[in-house]
């Protein structure tokens, strides 16, 4: 990953940021490539890992669940503000009354465990594969109409 992961020390400091306000929003850089991409010299190989199917568990386990610092009105500000800074290549995330609003439904309570395998995504490539988590997307609806339901 570019940047890569960090140190404990840094790692809390993030924690510190997200608990104070400092840290407003959460995104993921989700890069993921096909294996022969990723199956090279470590210098030649593409940066990026299958994020976006682990982001919200993640999110739930570890920020609410293990560190309690994601909670209630500090979850919707930090998403709230993560999706406004998003763009997408047709046009910013639109919320705005009358129009149809890009939407997640999720289970904050559904546990489950990552399996890379099993991934929707094109790359295999996760530090997460194993992983159990709490929270996870039901199923989501774009503003364009598509639906993706989950599992």
């Amino acid at each position: 990953m570019n940047p890569p992961l960090r140190s404990a020390a840094e790692i809390e400091s993030i924690l510190v940021a997200l608990a104070d306000g400092t840290v407003d929003a959460i995104a993921t850089d989700h890069a993921p490539h096909a294996s022969h991409e990723k199956q090279v010299e470590f210098e030649r190989a593409a940066f990026g890992i299958t994020g976006l199917e682990t982001a919200l568990g993640l999110a739930i386990t570890k920020l609410h669940r293990e560190h309690k610092n994601l909670t209630g009105a500090h979850c919707r500000t930090v998403y709230q503000r993560s999706g406004a800074r998003v763009r997408f290549a047709r046009g910013a995330v639109r919320w705005a009354a009358g129009v149809m609003p890009d939407v997640t439904i999720f289970d904050p309570k559904k546990r489950w465990t990552f399996d890379v395998g099993k991934s929707r995504s094109m790359a295999r490539n996760s530090p997460f594969d194993g992983w159990a988590m709490t929270g996870k997307v039901i199923a989501t609806a774009s503003s364009a109409g598509a639906w993706c339901i989950g599992e």
